[in-house]
């Protein structure tokens, strides 16, 4: 049966291979019927020659061309409305953004010119007499609140004197520098004093644990600030919140690192660390024994003052100075000791020349800076040394706090009399006159 199976399979593989071969015959017959014998082979290529030749021919290449070149000419036409559609576009949306922007700027001149009004309006309302006695009042007021109450809690809780200094000094400063902005002295708040009483609010709210810091601290404010006060003539007048806020500023630093450095014990024994009844710390001393010495005292400072000396100095005299030269109302603290002529400029020019008066202005400041420290180690080291220099200073803001006082109140007093005199002459030659008559 195999075999059988076997043998049919192969006949029909050869009938299937007679079939094909059948087909492509009959296939070879009709494409010669068509084109003719095999013979005919290359006359058939000819002809396709010569047909494919009678085609190329037949186009008109010049018409092709001017075709090609109008199409061209359309789309660069095509192309260039584009463009101009574009720039149309481009144009009008700029204009309209100019026009915003026009309008937004004339509408920020009219709001700075009406708040130019408003606030000369309120200047020249506040200059009235009535209204500057009243001023007056509440800053005598003010003025010796600050006195009674700073000197109540240094002698009976001089523990909250830090937390009494933080929260005066954020609001004088307020003050001042909305004052100060008014009159074009903002730039007074770049001085060294600021920048030391910023540096002694950083430590008292964020810093108490370095007494590295203290030591900086103690030095500005016992040194620098303190003799400031003796140097720039600070008056203490109780009616002017603005010499008030100048007193308070020189020489509360020092009064705050006095009470910090030998009023608040452990036990009324001397410690490193002093923690006070309300919890709060204070790290003061860089050593067990509270020992200081010149190179504790004089190298930090000196590199707080070239730091600031440098910041100042790039501030005022490169970064704004087109913007201050532009501004002549705007003061800074080396145009006014130029316009005053103060004993300072004197002696730069002196030293140094006018053509070199801003050098002149840093080294004598930084010779200030330098004889300042000169007692700053007998003050942390003894304690009369520390109260006899403060007294001292203190005294010097009242005495020239009296001279204000008395010098004015000597001109009010003396115009009074000048008008009762006039007033008197007048009576009595009314009087003349009338019995004459």
């Amino acid at each position: 049966m195999e075999k059988q199976e076997e043998i049919e399979i192969t006949n029909n593989n050869f009938d299937s291979e007679e079939r094909m071969d059948q087909r492509m015959d009959q296939g070879k017959e009709g494409m010669a019927d068509h084109y003719g014998s095999s013979e005919d082979e290359d006359t058939l290529s000819d002809q396709l020659v010569v047909e494919d030749e009678e085609e190329y021919a037949y186009y008109d290449w010049e018409t092709v061309g001017s075709s090609l070149q109008n199409q061209e000419e359309e789309l660069i036409d095509l192309w260039m409305r584009i463009n101009d559609a574009f720039s149309d576009r481009k144009k009008s949306l700029v204009n309209k953004f100019q026009g915003i922007s026009n309008n937004l700027k004339r509408e920020l001149e009219n709001q700075k010119l009406q708040l130019k009004q408003k606030k000369e309006t309120l200047v020249r309302e506040m200059n009235q007499p009535e209204n500057v006695k009243t001023k007056d009042k509440y800053a005598f007021t003010i003025g010796v609140l600050i006195m009674v109450s700073s000197t109540f809690l240094l002698a009976k809780y001089p523990y909250l004197l830090p937390d009494y200094y933080i929260v005066m000094s954020v609001i004088l400063m307020v003050i001042r520098f909305f004052h100060y902005h008014g009159m074009g002295f903002h730039y007074f708040m770049l001085d060294f004093c600021y920048l030391a009483n910023f540096i002694l609010i950083f430590y008292l709210g964020f810093y108490t644990n370095s007494p590295h810091l203290f030591l900086l601290n103690f030095v500005n404010s016992s040194g620098p600030l303190a003799i400031a006060i003796v140097m720039w003539r600070n008056s203490l007048v109780f009616h002017s919140i603005e010499k008030v806020t100048s007193v308070f500023i020189h020489i509360f630093p020092a009064i705050v690192t006095f009470a910090l450095r030998w009023l608040m014990f452990n036990d009324n024994t001397q410690t490193p660390k002093i923690i006070t009844p309300i919890g709060e710390s204070y790290s003061i001393c860089v050593n067990e024994d509270c020992y200081v010495s010149l190179v504790d005292i004089y190298v930090p400072h000196i590199c707080l003052f070239i730091f600031w000396q440098l910041s100042y100095t790039i501030k005022t005299h490169f970064l704004d100075r087109e913007y201050l030269q532009k501004q002549n109302n705007i003061q800074t603290s080396y145009n006014y000791l130029i316009k005053s002529k103060a004993f300072i400029q004197t002696l730069s020019d002196k030293l140094y020349g006018k053509e070199h008066r801003l050098l002149g202005f840093i080294s004598l400041q930084f010779l200030f800076h330098m004889c300042t420290l000169i007692p700053i180690k007998f003050m942390f080291d003894h304690f009369w040394v520390h109260v006899a220099v403060l007294t001292s200073v203190f005294l010097v803001s009242v005495w020239n706090g009296a001279n204000f006082y008395f010098e004015r109140f000597a001109k009010v007093y003396l115009h009074d009399l000048r008008k009762m005199a006039e007033k008197l002459e007048m009576e009595n030659k009314e009087q003349t006159s009338a019995i004459t008559q």
